[in-house]
């Protein structure tokens, strides 16, 4: 495979000449933040400009994730694209992303200002100070993503409001200000704003999973160790019984799952703390 590597710093306004830097080399498809793109319609993966933090980003622009890595690596196995354009902070960058998607072959650098003048650079600069992120794919196609799909439950369950609401807490999809119909502007969580988990919540809800599914442990506190990324410690009294480590470990397991997968940390780190014993 024949691979590109369209290298910029953030806000350069790589994905935003992506779809023109591709035909222009002849590549198939790109790869750009977690999406494997064709002729502007998403085949596999999520947008990085759908997570709520800036390290959640930078883990789903790499494939950090094995089932997204998985998922990307098998479309391309099927598609067996010829050429392949990988857009990349760095070097390093791209070359981790090839290693990880299992894309061989040397790699063509082309500099972003190789290709771009300075001053649509300069656009590119200013656009994302406004928070305006571009995807170089049909928005019609992101729109039915699962991020979308979460910013909607997010407007529908916790602010009551549709997404044209949402969208002035800078949470929205809009066409291209080019009018590129290949080409979807977006205005990330984690720029200018996000989600807010309150801590109160994220001890709420560790309280429900062990109260539910571990009634060998009580809870008597959590502490916040470091808050990004997350370290807590769990505090809790143990009901005496066979097999302590091993329940430890899947009371450990089930809580870092519900941290990642339902509250969105990227990254966790759990201390289990053993303070009392109640005997049986």
């Amino acid at each position: 495979m024949k691979v590109y590597g369209l290298v910029g710093p953030s806000g350069s306004g790589k994905s935003h000449h992506a779809a023109r830097i591709a035909a222009e080399v002849g590549a198939d498809c790109i790869i750009d933040d977690g999406l494997l793109i064709r002729r502007g319609r998403p085949l596999a993966g999520a947008s990085a400009k759908f997570e709520f933090t800036k390290l959640g980003a930078a883990r789903r622009a790499i494939f950090a994730d094995d089932l997204h890595r998985k998922e990307v690596a098998e479309a391309l196995k099927q598609l067996q694209p010829s050429t392949c354009l990988v857009l990349g902070t760095s070097e390093k960058m791209i070359r981790l992303i090839c290693s990880r998607l299992g894309i061989r072959g040397e790699i063509e650098w082309i500099p972003i200002e190789s290709v771009v003048s300075v001053q649509h650079l300069t656009e590119a600069s200013d656009r994302r100070k406004r928070g305006m992120h571009a995807i170089p794919a049909v928005g019609a196609r992101l729109s039915r993503g699962a991020g979308r799909r979460l910013i909607q439950e997010l407007g529908e369950r916790v602010l009551g409001t549709g997404i044209a609401d949402l969208g002035r807490a800078k949470v929205r999809i809009s066409r291209s200000p080019d009018s590129d119909p290949d080409l979807t502007v977006v205005f990330p969580l984690f720029h200018n704003g996000g989600v807010f988990i309150h801590p109160r919540a994220v001890e709420q809800g560790i309280r429900a999973v062990v109260q539910e599914g571990h009634p060998s442990f009580r809870v008597r506190g959590v502490v916040y160790v470091n808050r990004e990324p997350l370290h807590l410690a769990l505090h809790v009294v143990y009901r005496i019984g066979p097999d302590l480590p091993a329940k430890a470990t899947h009371l450990l397991r089930a809580l870092k799952t519900y941290l990642q997968e339902h509250l969105g940390f990227p990254y966790v780190r759990l201390d289990l703390v053993v303070e009392a014993v109640d005997p049986v």
